[in-house]
């Protein structure tokens, strides 16, 4: 059975939008009506293959729309989903209700990841499986991880992830969690090319309203067309003369970037890639490779704090460049002071000295050795990194005047910033 059209009884018109972008990212096309006469009214013009319904709908309760949808010709033929928040709560009792004719349950807020389960489920999409699994770095030289088909991202952060998905030109979905946020990032060939997100805040409408592209007064009645035509929201827009077709575009493009790179700023959770060709609609597709999305993110997101956790044990390593990287090969651009920074490594110094001498601030110098080690355009000796990180934990390089100030940060509530004291030194030692 194929999916083509679904009919979503919604009165939530932010819940809306968040399904009908997952949708439309599959050309599938979506019905929203917001009581239950409406849904009688627009299923026999819809056809609907899936029915997609809110149990507390407006005027009728969910599970009464489908006994009434199911007497109608073809009631059989399609699949229906009822939508509730309390169904976890109370999920035994829920499961009665398939005799009265549904199908499936989700919880609401909606998780795109489990909605993108339960398709496969009730449409028998096959999900094939090929798992990453593959050895990051040199085994000759470096010690190596192997990146598995699923992880946390404080283990294998999300750049590091995009960066192998790009080298190894992998097509599927990459799923991640944190909390109760849910994400699908799609790969093309290796290349982040959409998203979904169960974030209300995140769609459509509410994008072109933070970016004041819309007023109020015209998001809250392209809504009422939306309801009344059953037609998507830019589509709506479109027609009311708020937005060209170029602008409402561009505004899709920056949406699905701006989606993807706001996973940057997450300091865990969870990921699992689904290898395989998904159908999206290709006229809503990025068009921008991982590595320089990769960049952004760590310029955006990637704090001094977390920086100076990540290089804690690094301080006297010695970074080596690799002789083909993305950087040599010109796949990745950069600008003429990054560059600068760039050809001083691997002149036999130490990163504290490197980091000295640079004419970069310390954030962005700190932010670029990370994104070049992300690319492998950079390596570091990580037995150096876990012996120092050892060593420390043991509190056999710790002296006692550091010893002291960490006792007292921690009596005061804080953290003394030893990483970036140490550099800071360095630059004393090297005007």
């Amino acid at each position: 059975m194929n999916l083509k059209r679904v009919l979503i009884g919604e009165h939530d018109h932010s819940q809306y939008e968040a399904l009908s972008e997952f949708f439309a990212g599959r050309e599938i096309q979506t019905v929203w009506v917001t009581t239950g006469q409406q849904a009688l009214e627009r299923f026999d013009e819809t056809n609907p293959d899936l029915v997609l319904i809110d149990a507390l709908l407006v005027g009728m309760p969910g599970v009464k729309v489908i006994q009434r949808l199911r007497e109608k010709p073809g009631g059989g033929l399609f699949k229906a989903v009822l939508m509730s928040s309390a169904y976890r709560a109370f999920q035994d009792q829920y499961e009665h209700l398939k005799r009265l004719g549904v199908d499936s349950f989700l919880a609401k807020p909606v998780d795109v990841t489990e909605l993108e389960r339960l398709l496969r489920e009730l449409f028998a999409l096959g999900e094939p499986e090929m798992p990453i699994d593959v050895a990051v770095g040199d085994d000759r030289q470096w010690i190596s991880r192997r990146i598995g088909r699923e992880g946390t991202l404080a283990e294998v952060p999300l750049g590091k992830l995009l960066y192998t998905l790009y080298k190894y030109e992998r097509n599927g979905a990459l799923r991640m969690i944190s909390e109760s946020v849910s994400k699908i990032v799609y790969i093309s060939r290796g290349n982040p090319v959409f998203v979904t997100s169960n974030l209300s805040n995140e769609s459509l409408g509410r994008y072109l309203l933070s970016r004041e592209m819309i007023t109020t007064e015209q998001y809250n009645a392209s809504l009422q067309q939306m309801i009344s035509s059953g037609k998507q929201h830019g589509a709506v827009l479109i027609e009311m003369g708020v937005l060209t077709p170029h602008q409402l575009y561009t505004a899709l493009i920056d949406q699905i970037k701006e989606k993807i790179l706001k996973i940057f700023a997450w300091d865990d959770g969870e990921y699992h890639f689904t290898a395989g060709d998904f159908e999206l609609d290709k006229n809503l597709c990025l068009s921008q490779n991982a590595p320089k999305l990769v960049l952004e993110g760590i310029r955006r997101y990637m704090s001094l704090q977390r920086l100076e956790e990540y290089f804690r044990d690094f301080t006297n390593v010695r970074p080596v460049k690799t002789k083909t990287n993305l950087v040599e090969t010109g796949q990745v651009v950069l600008k003429p002071s990054e560059m600068k920074y760039y050809r001083s490594v691997g002149r036999q110094q130490n990163i504290g000295r490197i980091l000295s001498e640079s004419s970069l601030t310390l954030t962005e110098s700190l932010q670029l050795l990370y994104f070049l080690i992300t690319i492998e355009a950079v390596v570091v000796d990580r037995r150096q990194q876990q012996r120092r990180r050892r060593k420390r934990e043991v509190g056999d390089r710790r002296s006692k005047r550091e010893i002291l100030e960490a006792r007292e940060a921690r009596a005061a509530g804080g953290k003394i910033p030893l990483f970036q004291k140490r550099v800071s030194q360095a630059y004393e030692r090297y005007p």
